[in-house]
């Protein structure tokens, strides 16, 4: 996977390396194959925003997922916690309850 994006912002890089050069050389060439508007770059880009915004909303449903895996295993092991902490309290309150009474056998209750 992270081979993978590695990957991606090479490509990526690339990619924005030479539309700056295009960019230059049609700024500096005596006749420009996209003059100043430039509606080929407007169109390049409409088009790789029009792309990367699915992808975009893909990678976050997948976020959306590993948050709520997440959550609800943090929401297990703190139940299990609470039952753990229930039964040392019970534990303690009987163990306290036999030192009470072999200390004082006459007084049972709390």
């Amino acid at each position: 996977m992270k081979e993978n994006r590695k990957l991606l912002k090479e490509v990526l890089k690339e990619i924005r390396h030479d539309m700056t050069n295009e960019e230059v050389l049609n700024l500096l060439a005596v006749k420009a194959f996209d003059p100043f508007p430039f509606i080929l770059l407007n169109l390049v880009l409409s088009c790789v925003a029009a792309i990367q915004a699915p992808l975009i909303m893909m990678s976050q449903n997948r976020q959306e997922e590993k948050d709520r895996q997440r959550a609800e295993n943090d929401y297990k092991v703190n139940l299990k916690t609470e039952i753990m902490i229930e039964d040392l309290y019970t534990l303690t309150v009987v163990c306290f309850l036999v030192v009470r009474k072999m200390i004082c056998p006459s007084t049972m209750t709390l």
